[in-house]
Order: structure tokens, then sequence, then C-alpha cells
């Protein structure tokens, strides 16, 4: 079967974005589960940062992420939050969130850590935060099977 690139695309565009989570979790836990994991100490080390990415200009992404509009321009860019969380150790990101622009790091941040406690790693989880993220609400933060720095 042969298929163009216009059809592979159209066909990519039905996908529902929804469904990527799920077999992204599964392959997490079945990896945290297995053998491979690096630990330190018995633990694994995650640290989490946010920076903003540009998406492309078009009206459908301005309506879904907003704009960083400035004093000088009121349309401003196209710019979605992203922060993601990294395992220090074993080299890859467990998890990634993009949001609206009017969602703040430490929210992004917050659904890194709920995320990762879903995928049950069981071992506990220290995180390290930049200065960005100066908030008690993570200290001791449920369901990371262990305490958050």
């Amino acid at each position: 079967m042969r298929l163009s690139i216009q059809g592979y695309l159209q066909q990519g565009k039905r996908l529902n974005p929804e469904i990527f989570p799920y077999p992204d979790r599964n392959c997490l836990m079945d990896f945290y589960h297995s053998g491979e994991p690096e630990p330190w100490n018995g633990y694994l080390l995650a640290a989490t940062d946010g920076s903003r990415a540009e998406v492309p200009d078009s009206e459908e992404n301005r309506e879904t992420s907003g704009n960083s509009g400035s004093r000088h321009s009121k349309t401003g860019r196209v710019r979605v939050p992203a922060g993601g969380m990294y395992d220090i150790l074993n080299h890859f990101y467990p998890d990634i969130e993009t949001e609206h622009v009017s969602v703040s790091e430490n929210e992004l941040a917050e659904r890194n850590l709920i995320h990762l406690g879903e995928t049950e790693t069981g071992r506990p989880v220290p995180a390290v935060f930049d200065r960005g993220y100066p908030s008690l609400e993570f200290t001791g933060f449920p369901g990371t099977g262990g305490f958050i720095i």
C-alpha cells in the first residue's frame, strides 16, 4: 500500500493526542519495575525546570495556547509554558507538560510530580528544583513514594 505525504499528514490530524500518555505511562512503569533503572542509594533522582516553547503562529494555536503579548505588541508570539521532570541517572524525561500561557511553572511542576507518582516507581524520588520554584507545597509531595527537596 502506498500513502502520499498529504494522506499521511491528514491521517495524523485524526489522531487524538489524549491517547499518548497511556502507552507512555505503561512503558515507564515497565521500565521502573524492571532491574534496569539505576538508583543512587535506593533513590531515583529527578530534576525539574520549565521554559517557554514557541509554537507555529496560527489561529488555532492562539486560541488553544494564548499568546505572550507585550507592551510593544498586543498579539505577541505564540509561546507555551513547558515543564519537564528529568530522571538524572537514567537520562530521560519521564514527564513533560505544555499548557496555556496563563499556567505557571509551579502548576506544571506539580503535574510532573503527580504523573511521576502515578508511574509507581517503587522508590523514593528526591527532586531538585531551580531557584524559580520556592514553594512549601513541594516539600513532601504526596504520591512520589518519598520526599522532595
